[in-house]
């Protein structure tokens, strides 16, 4: 049975979304399948920058027949939902309602729901060496990828070092650092999407600049293969020791990562303008509204 909010409605919760979240975990007991979740969550606590509100429900499927069986459940019942990794890179909402207004959001005292539930890969955590392949479940963190790799003595995924990210959300915006991105290393992704599971070659992700096709089509990420090469131990270890340096060049503390695009600049061939140069010449650098700065 599902035990969702026994005691009844929360304050601030949205009645009608709690019905349907309870239709769905009744629905997929019924069927025998049974999915690690947490009730009124709080997403500061998971938050890389420690900032959000509280989702009705938090579900953590840690295999693929959960997960999409899960997606299908919201789905048939219109719970709204959002797919997590490790929560990183994502500015989530303190509060959806009006009263959380710029004026007011440094003094409030209250989190407001979110109006959907959060659907966390964290839990589908499997990786497999292949050759000079790396197969890797979403919610692999970069760091394990790049320290699987490193054992096997592959290389051309050491540029993630140091980047708080899963191996899905990484996909899904085709993270970069140091002139090198997650597209350049990928062989394949398996995704989910209208009702069926699907293979797609690199071409057919359509990556481009912190874009992908996944962006577009609401396919959900499970799993991404690497297509990697072999150089040795003692230079895969090098390698990753470039990047951590080149990481250290970064300010230090809490952060959601590289969320700005860089503009593409005026004169052709030149590089793309800062974004962060930007907002500081536009005065906006250390602005604050709740909790992001």
């Amino acid at each position: 049975m599902c035990d969702f909010f026994d005691d009844g409605t929360t304050k601030g919760e949205d009645k009608e979304t709690k019905e349907r979240i309870f239709r769905v975990c009744a629905d997929l007991a019924k069927r025998g399948i049974f999915i690690p979740r947490s009730f009124s969550f709080d997403l500061s606590a998971v938050s890389s920058i420690g900032i959000g509100g509280i989702a009705p429900a938090a579900f953590f499927p840690d295999t693929l027949a959960s997960l999409t069986e899960l997606i299908g459940g919201l789905k048939r019942f219109r719970v709204p939902y959002a797919v997590l990794g490790s929560a990183a890179n994502v500015l989530i909402p303190d509060d959806l309602s009006e009263k959380n207004s710029a004026e007011d959001a440094d003094t409030a005292t209250e989190k407001g729901f979110l109006p959907g539930v959060i659907v966390f890969t964290k839990n589908l955590a499997s990786l497999a060496v292949d050759g000079e392949n790396i197969f890797a479940f979403a919610g692999v963190k970069g760091r394990d990828l790049v320290t699987t790799a490193t054992a096997a003595g592959l290389t051309g995924a050491e540029f993630l070092t140091g980047i708080p990210c899963s191996v899905g959300g990484a996909t899904y915006m085709n993270a970069g650092a140091n002139g090198r991105h997650v597209s350049d290393a990928i062989e394949s992704v398996l995704s989910y999407g209208t009702g069926e599971m699907r293979v797609r070659s690199v071409s057919e992700c359509a990556f481009g600049y912190k874009d992908s096709v996944f962006m577009k089509n609401g396919e959900i990420i499970l799993g991404v293969t690497f297509r990697l090469k072999r150089a040795g131990v003692s230079l895969a270890e090098a390698n990753v020791k470039i990047a951590a340096e080149a990481r250290k060049k970064l300010p230090a503390g809490k952060s959601l990562g590289c969320i700005f695009k860089n503009p593409l600049p005026q004169t052709a061939g030149d590089r793309r303008i800062s974004a962060g140069l930007l907002i500081e010449k536009a005065g906006w650098k250390g602005k604050r509204e709740g909790g992001a700065k």
